[in-house]
């Protein structure tokens, strides 16, 4: 997360809840107003108008192995590396994977 201007086409992530949005949802901006965005919500399937100031940037590139910031592949909210998660089975290459559970 990064004070970076946000643009359309930009991911960010809600630093407080936002009505039914819950902190730490993972979202995709869409239109851009002065300080209004238009953000659809992945995880909770909604569109919404917020200001800016309720989310921060968020490098989607800089998520998963081996970063430290993953996203839930169910509920799309940005989770620390070592919160809840489910280790299954393991991959063609025999290495366990991780994947991060609600």
């Amino acid at each position: 997360m990064s004070n970076i201007t946000i643009k359309r086409g930009d991911y960010v992530v809600a630093t407080k809840d936002i009505n039914d949005i819950q902190e730490r949802s993972v979202g995709l901006v869409g239109d851009v107003l002065g300080e209004k965005l238009t953000v659809f919500f992945i995880g909770a399937n909604k569109i919404v108008e917020i200001n800016s100031n309720y989310v921060a940037y968020l490098d989607i590139e800089k998520t998963g192995k081996p970063y430290k910031k993953k996203i839930c592949n169910i509920c799309h909210l940005l989770k620390n590396d070592l919160e809840e998660r489910d280790i299954y089975m393991p991959d063609m290459s025999k290495n366990f994977n991780s994947r991060y559970y609600c």
